[in-house]
């Protein structure tokens, strides 16, 4: 789904692409516009057994609840720069716990493994980002020449206790939050950062970043920021064939904004 540049403060735009028949695994995104200025945007896979009795149609359970969430949390109120930030870290919280739960109540009857996800949320309000993250997925930050890293890769292992939350030196002041973990293994990152005119956010599943090089994702959103009259749609398409030309085997899913120069 997508806007033309001249509706919005923001054209957003989410696609997928399945490289192969799914398993247990299915990629998901989430583009939930709002009013002018504000757009929600999220990547995740679902792990779960028995994909083959669902239809493609059928959404994950993690998009039906963020379907949900933009009705409810994500309206950010107040002034309080913290207030906001831990405003959105309940909702994030509330997208996991009722996300966990449905997977779970769907395969109460199954024997396999246990159904889980990963999620990386941003939130565009404005001038300002919020970012909820917990798995492999990852949210960038495209400014100027630049491309920023905002979220963290986590393993089915935890980190090391000295590794930093943001490994981007442009990015390590943000005030950023590890809260309750979602799964034994895995911490949630949630964090908050100012935006600038003509930024672009961008959002990817591993099935991307696991073959496409960061200089890649750099030089197609550098082209989407200077050509401003060509929809995201065109340059998703770019990062999707990069990912096919060098075989990626894993669905692969992003979404992205931009702002408005």
């Amino acid at each position: 789904m997508s806007t033309t540049p001249d509706e919005s403060l923001i054209e957003a735009f989410g696609g997928k692409r399945v490289a192969r028949p799914l398993r247990s695994g299915r990629d998901f995104f989430f583009v939930a516009e709002r009013e002018d200025g504000r757009c929600a945007l999220a990547v995740g896979r679902e792990f779960r057994d028995r994909w083959e009795e669902r239809s493609e149609d059928d959404p994950p359970a993690s998009v039906r609840v963020l379907a949900e969430a933009d009705r409810t949390f994500l309206p950010l109120i107040g002034d309080d720069p913290a207030e906001r930030l831990e405003h959105f870290k309940k909702g994030f919280l509330r997208v996991l716990e009722h996300t966990q739960h449905d997977l779970q109540a769907d395969a109460k009857n199954d024997a396999g493994r246990t159904p889980s996800l990963t999620l990386t949320l941003a939130y565009v309000d404005g001038l300002r980002l919020y970012v909820g993250h917990v798995g492999n997925d990852r949210c960038y930050l495209y400014r100027g020449e630049n491309l920023h890293r905002v979220t963290t890769d986590q393993t089915s292992a935890p980190p090391p206790p000295d590794r930093p939350l943001v490994s981007d030196p442009m990015l390590s002041h943000k005030p950023t939050s590890v809260v309750g973990g979602f799964s034994d293994d895995l911490e949630t990152e949630v964090s908050a950062m100012d935006l600038q005119p003509a930024d672009i956010v961008f959002l990817c599943t591993s099935g991307v970043t696991g073959v496409v090089p960061d200089q890649i994702i750099a030089q197609v959103l550098r082209a989407a920021r200077i050509d401003r009259s060509t929809s995201l749609e065109v340059f998703a398409d770019s990062i999707f064939r990069a990912v096919a030309e060098r075989q990626g085997k894993s669905d692969s899913a992003i979404a992205m904004a931009r702002l408005s120069a």
